[in-house]
């Protein structure tokens, strides 16, 4: 089916780590068309694999591993692609003392008006070198460049155009025309934090 200029899309990253699942969903709102909506999703994935997901394994060990991105176009209810290549993240995990699965590092996705409240990303998978107390001690440069690309306006290789969004519960899902997004101005690192449904035992 074809995609549709503001037809929402829900990336869902499935990672393993510690014997924990975690998960990472986010959002995009469609800024061109596309008569293949597979194809347009397609590209996105090229763009998530080749930009934001490198930005996210730059902060992470390499024993947890992004195993499956789940690619939904919501407006539709019908395309969807799905990734199960595995990246890993790219700190060597023999050399450093690893964190809980329930650690993490926050950004703060900040909204461009009032429709919704600001979001949030939370990323584990972290070492000790990484965290002083209840602060981040590693360098600052990967926080940047995450920062950059969770906010970034996608162009993909074959045009198609996708703005992140933050999007108001509950999802009207299929069928998306009563959602109420908003587009992510910046995204900003905020903490070290944790996530009590990551701990062991909790599932997701």
């Amino acid at each position: 089916m074809a995609l549709a200029l503001g037809n929402l899309i829900q990336i869902t990253d499935q990672q393993s780590y510690l014997g924990q699942e975690l998960l990472n969903i986010y959002y995009y709102l469609a800024g061109t068309s596309n008569p293949d909506g597979v194809a347009a999703l397609e590209s996105l994935a090229d763009f998530f694999n080749a930009t934001l997901l490198p930005a996210v394994t730059s902060l992470q060990v390499d024993s947890l591993n992004h195993f499956t991105r789940q690619y939904k176009n919501l407006s539709n209810g019908v395309d969807f692609f799905v990734d199960t290549t595995v990246q890993p993240g790219q700190i060597a995990a023999d050399t450093v003392a690893l964190l809980p699965s329930y650690v993490s590092l926050g950004f703060m996705l900040v909204r461009s008006s009032l429709v919704t409240r600001n979001g949030f990303k939370r990323f584990g998978g972290l070492h000790e070198g990484q965290i002083t107390g209840n602060e981040y001690a590693g360098s600052m440069t990967p926080i940047h460049g995450l920062e950059d690309v969770l906010a970034q306006h996608v162009i993909t290789l074959s045009e198609d155009e996708f703005d992140p969004v933050i999007v108001k519960r509950p999802i009207p899902e299929p069928g998306t025309e009563d959602a109420i997004v908003n587009i992510v101005a910046s995204a900003q690192f905020r903490l070290v934090g944790t996530q009590n449904s990551r701990k062991a035992g909790r599932g997701i």
